[in-house]
């Protein structure tokens, strides 16, 4: 009996050990994992900071932060159940083993997630553009990327293409008219394309660029 309760006694220390240990080593990862402190993401105080459907959010450091429906990985699910919190999964492995951000939630029966951070790769090959920048959910972090196709410099009289990418969701932020270009500051031309076609009036689909 005595035995017993010795070696039951030494089963929990080691136990005990085990879990310090995890603790410890768990920490450390969380403190080595960046935040979107490390990156200056803009702390928000209201939702209309954010791009259409987003939602201003305290993240893992506490401050609130801009997320949004266009910043979710393939590994999220569009729809979700309001009751389920974890009907939203998460951001996938390569996500969470870099950035200690938020973690994708349920808003109005819509996943939404927190801001990428790396560039996005282009699916169908596009001359001069092998990735896309990286989508936010805050109006004030927009970036435009321009790539000239075959060349940034082309001879006069060929024939080039222009693309032209915005990192957030430009509804309610910039005017379907304001999308345009200006050639030599004097001559405007319109756009071929624009991010407004990928949208219905019936259904609010993910904001992706094919």
């Amino acid at each position: 009996m005595i035995k017993a309760r010795w070696y039951f006694k030494k089963l929990r220390l080691l136990l005990l050990f085990i879990l310090i240990i995890f603790g410890f080593v768990e920490g450390n990862n969380n403190q080595l994992l960046k935040t979107s402190d490390d990156f200056e993401t803009p702390i928000c105080e209201r939702d209309t900071q954010c791009v259409v459907g987003g939602v201003c959010r305290p993240d893992a450091t506490g401050k609130k932060r801009c997320m949004c429906s266009s910043s979710c990985l393939m590994t999220v699910p569009v729809k979700c159940v309001q009751s389920n919190p974890v009907s939203c999964l998460t951001m996938g492995e390569n996500y969470v083993s870099k950035y200690n951000t938020s973690l994708p939630y349920c808003h109005h029966n819509r996943c939404v997630c927190p801001p990428l951070y790396d560039p996005v790769p282009v699916k169908s090959p596009t001359p001069g553009v092998p990735f896309i920048p990286p989508f936010k959910c805050d109006k004030r972090e927009l970036q435009i990327m321009l790539a000239i196709s075959p060349a940034d410099a082309v001879y006069k009289g060929t024939e080039a293409t222009f693309y032209c990418c915005v990192n957030v969701d430009p509804r309610d932020y910039i005017p379907e008219e304001g999308v345009y270009f200006v050639q030599n500051g004097t001559r405007r031309r319109e756009a071929s394309t624009t991010p407004y076609q990928l949208f219905t009036t019936t259904d609010d689909s993910l904001f992706t660029v094919p």
